[in-house]
């Protein structure tokens, strides 16, 4: 569809993060509260469900949630907290935070969950319009006794969340509301509903991350994510790591290469950090076309970056290719955008040459 405004293109990358939830997975024991597993992961299907069909009804009418309004065309990179996409994307935070506050304060009463309206209205302080998520609740099949759709009643001192299509379901979110993070490192993965957090850890299968990632991408990227993780974890063992929506990849505690994912367009970029081409050269020159172009681009830009001079500099790459001297930027070199999925071989081999891995 097209944008109108910044929050309706950053909402997006909400609900494309959210990962498939698998048929069968091993819930946590503590998390079940005398459910059966089976009825634990469909209502946390369900659940990821709404939470999505949400997203994208805020995408459709943002207004009706009370995220920022700002013309997609208008752009301030200097504001202090960011510029106004960024500042977009934040607002959209509001639901989960919503979501949250319920599963966290809620008190399990007759099929639902019961809030103390004061320590509600605390825990959302910071959220204004709190009355609109509520109503978008309503809209996808909550009921909250003691608000009218507009406002919490004068005196109400509680108020009571309930589903009646699926009690189970306040139970999850309670759970999933309480839960620790799955990866550590990332502070925006509640919102993205991430089955992996109610999950019995220690049996979700290996590279589960990986998995996860490549199935929510076509058919292309999901299949070179796949193939390079398998050439660089598994075969010339690299250690791999996720963060900020990338697969980093580690020697030897050093980075060395990089799967990003722009979740705005779905689309992929693969970093190599190389610099040693001199010495496999035969391997440069036998790339793939959509390879071998990185190889062949002049990019040092003399900008005099950390006291760089014309004659030095530490990032400064340099080669030779076809008869002559390439010099390169080592930030902006090999940095290559939507490879196929067959790249990942030769990537492998590349890797390979420069640190030296026996194949």
């Amino acid at each position: 569809m097209d944008h109108k405004y910044h929050v309706q293109r950053e909402v997006t990358t909400y609900y494309r993060h959210i990962p498939h939830v698998p048929e069968h997975f091993t819930v946590n024991p503590l998390l079940l509260s005398g459910m059966s597993e089976k009825d634990f992961v469909m209502s946390f299907r369900q659940f990821t469900g709404i939470m999505g069909r949400m997203y994208r009804d805020m995408e459709l009418r943002p207004e009706a949630y009370g995220v920022m309004i700002v013309d997609i065309n208008l752009v301030n990179e200097n504001k202090e907290d960011g510029n106004l996409a960024k500042a977009s994307w934040r607002s959209v935070k509001r639901l989960g935070d919503v979501i949250a506050a319920i599963g966290k304060l809620g008190e399990s009463a007759v099929c639902g969950l019961k809030i103390t309206v004061a320590d509600f209205k605390t825990a959302l302080k910071k959220v204004n319009k709190v009355h609109l998520i509520l109503s978008r609740l309503m809209d996808f099949g909550f009921t909250i006794g003691g608000f009218d759709g507009d406002k919490i009643a004068k005196h109400a001192e509680s108020i009571v969340i309930t589903f009646p299509d699926n009690p189970l379901l306040m139970t999850v979110i309670k759970a999933y509301a309480l839960t620790d993070s799955f990866q550590g490192n990332d502070p925006h993965e509640f919102y993205y509903f991430d089955y992996k957090r109610v999950a019995e850890r220690a049996k979700l299968p290996e590279y589960c991350t990986v998995r996860d990632l490549a199935a929510l991408l076509d058919e292309n990227n999901g299949e070179l994510l796949l193939a390079l993780n398998s050439y660089f974890a598994d075969q010339i063992k690299l250690a791999a790591h996720y963060k900020d929506d990338t697969i980093e990849y580690y020697l030897k505690n050093k980075r060395v290469a990089r799967y990003i994912i722009d979740f705005h367009t779905l689309e992929v970029q693969v970093i190599l950090k190389l610099k040693n081409m001199d010495n496999y050269l035969d391997l440069v020159q036998s790339l793939p076309p959509g390879l071998r172009c990185y190889f062949e681009r002049d990019g040092c830009h003399y900008c005099g970056f950390q006291n760089a001079t014309v004659d030095w500099c530490k990032f400064r790459l340099s080669w030779t290719l076809d008869g002559r001297r390439r010099n390169a930027c080592s930030f902006e070199s090999f940095n290559f955008n939507q490879p196929r999925s067959e790249d990942a071989e030769p990537m492998m081999k590349l890797m390979m040459r420069e640190y030296q891995i026996p194949g």
